[in-house]
């Protein structure tokens, strides 16, 4: 594969993917959270399993989307094609980094509110 066009392009869908997983794990934390105000069981069950889902969900795109980058990266290197001044890899690579320590936090929460559910739902 070569690397071709405008690099800032690949960095705009970078940041555009990075925004949806922030939206995407806040919704799912959002419903964890309004699951309680259920009164009846079956429905909180429901909700809890649904907002842990679009949590695992936000966590396999934003590994895709750090995935991407990565490469992405790697592949201008390979090329060993001069990059452009204005092309600022190692910021590239912090919001890589960026990223990485936010899906960290979130496979926490789903972990641990995965753990919560199971002690008390068993």
């Amino acid at each position: 594969m070569e690397f071709r066009g405008n690099p800032l392009t690949y960095l705009n869908g970078f940041i555009s993917a990075s925004r949806n997983i922030f939206l995407t794990s806040s919704v799912g934390l959002a419903l964890f959270t309004y699951s309680s105000t259920f009164k009846i069981q079956s429905s909180i069950y429901i909700v809890k399993i649904a907002s842990m889902a679009i949590l695992g969900f936000a966590i396999l795109y934003g590994l895709n989307t750090i995935y991407s980058m990565h490469h992405f990266l790697k592949l201008m290197k390979e090329q060993k094609r001069e990059i452009p001044k204005y092309i600022q890899v190692n910021l590239w690579k912090n919001y890589m980094y960026l990223n990485i320590f936010y899906i960290t936090l979130l496979f926490i929460i789903l972990v641990l509110g995965i753990i919560r559910f199971l002690n008390r739902y068993n």
